[in-house]
């Protein structure tokens, strides 16, 4: 079966998949939560819809950042102890994936990295010390947990509704750098912050 035409397995509805990095859909008609596996869809739970909050973003959405061509395939939004921010799944114009966080306004922007090394025990890494990945130094600034509370379109992550992840964020040779830690998968990332200027978008609805 071609994969964009996947049905839900929940509805029955088609499921949208655009990117051949999706590893998640979620259906925009009945919120089922389905992981992508050798061409099917395997249900897992499903999200709650995302509460509307202003964001300049949106699924679907396509323009530049910083002058590279995006097409904004999902987003997954995490809720933490002093509010939330979401993580938009992106298709770069040469194919690969990216991240666009976005967190009261403020925008970074990231890539994966595989990681290649052992990481420290996630237990032991404390804010204020350095740990080494992929020989990458990480300055740790920021360590916190937070909770999966809703998502829609395409994502780029093993996860399930409700499910909870640890986070690490520093710096790393000039650049940004975060871990994330969940009970299937544990990524890193590497970016730059974004001004919102530097994000255009070139097929915004009209009215």
């Amino acid at each position: 079966m071609d994969a964009s035409s996947l049905p839900c397995p929940q509805c029955g509805a088609p499921l949208e998949i655009t990117n051949r990095y999706a590893k998640i859909v979620v259906c925009q008609y009945c919120g089922a939560h389905s992981a992508l596996e050798t061409g099917n869809a395997k249900i897992l739970g499903q999200f709650p819809k995302l509460a509307d909050v202003p964001t300049y973003l949106f699924t679907g959405a396509e323009g530049t950042i910083q002058g590279k061509k995006f097409r904004a395939a999902g987003r997954m939004r995490y809720q933490h102890k002093s509010g939330f921010w979401d993580e938009w799944f992106l298709l770069m114009e040469d194919g690969s994936p990216a991240w666009l966080t976005e967190d009261e306004g403020e925008f970074s922007h990231f890539e994966g990295r595989k990681i290649k090394s052992e990481i420290p025990e996630p237990d032991s890494i404390k804010v204020g010390t350095k740990i080494t990945i992929n020989e990458l130094v990480i300055s740790v600034m920021e360590k916190g947990e937070a909770a999966v509370a809703g998502a829609e379109g395409e994502l780029g992550f093993w996860t399930a509704p409700g499910s909870r992840i640890r986070y690490y964020e520093g710096v790393a040779a000039g650049k940004l750098a975060a871990l994330e830690v969940s009970d299937d998968e544990i990524e890193l990332f590497t970016g730059d912050e974004v001004m919102r200027k530097e994000i255009v978008i070139t097929n915004r609805p009209q009215g």
